[in-house]
């Protein structure tokens, strides 16, 4: 029996330092960094069956089209199919501010037939079990894509209309494509501002992303 491989991708907010972004990976020993320390804590908390492994890479978001190019090619080196091209590992997503915005973005790339070499002898996309995005916002708030796509099982949304910064970021509701394929569950949090929603919803988000991993 092949090792089945998971995967969780991270997407960091706008603060990640421009001159290491560009859409590039952070390493995954970076210190301090809010995504990172999240997609450690929920692979400690991995329960592994049968062999299986996780696979985890944050990313910074700044440019989505270079953040697509780079996570494709993660997707194709660890997301596991079968020779067939069945997809049999987990694909989970989280992202914060314009990493929530990015989160979409790529689940909506991996909506289309063979986003990624591993599934092209299927017409099937790739599944996500899971996508917590946590205010996803972007400069004044243009251009946010909202709509969850059908290769999504489930979205977590955390938001708050309270922003708290120069740009007015915040975050919003989501809403599913197909209500028959995904799940939207939104939750506008209390007393909370762009800038303070990323702890307040930390731990509930660790614990979406180690269920749905472990389930």
């Amino acid at each position: 029996m092949e090792q089945v491989t998971h995967v969780i991708l991270g997407f960091e907010g706008f603060n990640h330092p421009l001159e290491k972004g560009v859409g590039r990976p952070i390493p995954m020993d970076t210190p301090d960094n809010r995504v990172v320390d999240i997609l450690n804590t929920v692979k400690k908390r991995f329960i592994p069956t049968l062999g299986a492994r996780v696979a985890v890479q944050a990313y910074a978001t700044d440019m989505d089209e270079f953040v697509q190019h780079h996570a494709k090619r993660f997707l194709n080196q660890n997301l596991s199919f079968d020779k067939a091209g069945n997809q049999t590992g987990k694909l989970l997503i989280y992202g914060y501010s314009m990493g929530g915005d990015t989160a979409v973005e790529l689940a909506t790339f991996l909506n289309r037939p063979n986003a990624i070499m591993k599934n092209k002898k299927t017409p099937k996309s790739v599944e996500i079990e899971l996508v917590v995005t946590v205010d996803a916002a972007t400069f004044n708030n243009f251009g946010i894509d909202r709509d969850i796509p059908p290769n999504v099982k489930v979205n977590e949304n955390f938001w708050t209309s309270t922003p708290k910064t120069k740009f007015g970021q915040k975050g919003g509701e989501n809403r599913a494509i197909d209500a028959s394929k995904t799940t939207v569950n939104n939750h506008k949090i209390a007393d909370s501002t762009h800038a303070t929603i990323y702890k307040m919803t930390k731990a509930r988000a660790i614990e979406l992303l180690v269920k749905a991993l472990n389930a």
